[in-house]
């Protein structure tokens, strides 16, 4: 819709009381997308370090988006 800059706010805010991976994802995904890519990857990277340490139940909710990240990275 034109609004990146407000998305890029909405996410940031988002993700920093977020639980799931969806979030980051989707705000890395952005930062890709406008040539942010340093950030982005900083990002993924987290998603997939953060899903290693982190229960199975959570792993397994989360699959879709850690793989995602997994593949961006």
């Amino acid at each position: 819709m034109g609004e990146t800059d407000a998305a890029l706010e909405e996410y940031a805010r988002l993700i920093k009381f977020f639980s799931g991976a969806e979030a980051p994802c989707r705000y890395a995904m952005l930062l890709k997308i406008i040539g942010r890519e340093q950030e982005a990857k900083t990002i993924f990277e987290k998603i997939v370090k953060d899903a290693r340490l982190s229960p199975k139940f959570y792993q397994k909710e989360q699959k879709e988006w850690i793989n995602m990240a997994r593949k961006e990275i």
